[in-house]
C-alpha cells in the first residue's frame, strides 16, 4: 500500500483489494497510455489516472508478446507548473522496479537534490533511442505530503532585506562555483562565511525561536533518498477536489531556497490555513517531471 496516496484524496484506501480495485479502474479509463518498446515482444507502458489540479496515480508495466499486461509498480503524483533548472541532472535506475531516481546539486541547499521521476515511459524511450547521453536541465518539481503545518510568515521580509539577500546568495553561489574549480581563495571565504553564520545564529538562539531565524529549509529526512523535511513560503495555493472520492487537497506552490515546487496534502492533514506569504512545515515525497 503505498503511504501517499491519501495525499491526493484516497485515505479510505487501506487493503490490497481495495488498491487492486483502483490499479483496475485507472488501466480502463486512462487519461494518458504510453507504450515504449523495450525488447523483442515486450513493451514498457505507462498508464496515467488524473483526479483533478494536475494530480493522480500512474501505474506501470509491461505487456509480453501475447499483449497481456504484467503489473510492475504504481505511485500517485502531482505535477508542478514551475520550471526549474539545474546544470544537469543524472538518472539511477531503481533496482527492484521500473523507476527511476534523478540526482541534481543545488548550489542554494549545498548538496545534492534527489527526487522520483513521474514521467518514466519518456526517459525510457530517449535511453532506447540512444541520446541518453544528453544534459537533461529542466524539470517540474511536485511534491506529496501527509502531515504539515502552516507557520507565519517571517516579519524581517521587506524589500531592502530582500533585495540583500538575492545579492548575497549570487555572491555565495559564484564562490561555490569556483571553490568547484580548485579556487582556494573561495574555499577560504566559505568557510570563514559558516564558521561567522555558525556564531550568529548561536548567539540568536539564546533569545528568538529558531522558525524566526530560519526562513526556509530543505533537509532530507529518514532513510529513504527523495524524503525532506521542509519549510517553504506560499506563493500560492488551490484547493481542490478529487473527482472520484469527493476529497478535498490542498495544492501548494513553495519557495524554498530559490526552488520552485508545487505540493499536495490532504485538506485533513494540513494544520492552519494557507495564506501568501504563509510559510509550509512538514515531510515530503519529492517528484520531477523532466523535459
Amino acid at each position: 500500500m503505498h503511504d501517499y496516496l491519501r495525499a491526493i484524496g484516497f485515505s479510505s484506501v487501506n487493503r490490497r483489494k481495495e488498491l487492486d480495485n483502483l490499479i483496475e479502474y485507472v488501466k480502463t479509463s486512462p487519461d494518458e497510455r504510453i507504450i515504449t518498446p523495450i525488447a523483442s515482444g515486450c513493451s514498457l507502458v505507462q498508464i496515467n489516472k488524473t483526479f483533478g489540479n494536475n494530480v493522480g496515480i500512474t501505474v506501470v508495466g509491461e505487456y509480453d508478446e501475447e499483449d497481456i499486461f504484467h503489473l510492475d509498480h504504481c505511485f500517485p503524483f502531482c505535477k508542478g507548473d514551475l520550471i526549474s533548472s539545474e546544470d544537469s541532472i543524472s538518472m539511477k535506475k531503481i533496482s527492484d522496479k521500473e523507476a527511476y531516481e534523478a540526482f541534481c546539486d543545488d548550489l542554494n541547499i549545498g548538496c545534492p537534490l534527489i527526487f522520483f521521476l513521474q514521467n518514466i515511459s519518456d526517459y525510457v524511450r530517449r535511453c532506447w533511442s540512444n541520446v541518453s547521453n544528453h544534459k537533461i536541465t529542466d524539470v517540474r518539481l511536485g511534491a506529496l505530503s501527509i502531515e504539515g503545518t502552516i507557520l507565519l510568515g517571517n516579519s524581517s521580509h521587506t524589500v531592502i532585506n530582500l533585495l540583500k539577500t538575492m545579492t548575497e546568495k549570487a555572491f555565495r553561489n559564484e564562490l561555490i562555483l569556483a571553490a568547484r574549480n580548485g579556487d582556494s581563495d573561495a574555499m577560504d571565504h566559505l568557510s570563514l562565511t559558516d564558521m561567522d553564520t555558525y556564531t550568529l545564529i548561536s548567539h540568536r538562539l539564546e533569545k528568538e525561536d529558531i522558525l524566526s531565524i530560519v526562513d526556509t529549509s530543505l533537509m532530507p529526512y529518514g532513510v529513504e533518498c527523495d524524503q525532506y523535511s521542509i519549510i517553504g513560503v506560499i506563493m500560492a495555493f488551490n484547493l481542490g477536489v478529487n473527482a472520484l472520492t469527493k476529497e478535498k487537497f490542498w495544492i501548494l506552490s513553495l519557495n524554498c531556497n530559490d526552488i520552485l515546487l508545487e505540493l499536495c496534502i490532504n485538506a485533513k492533514d494540513l494544520l492552519g490555513e494557507p495564506m501568501l506569504g504563509r510559510r509550509f512545515k512538514g515531510i515530503i515525497w519529492l517528484q520531477g517531471y523532466i523535459i
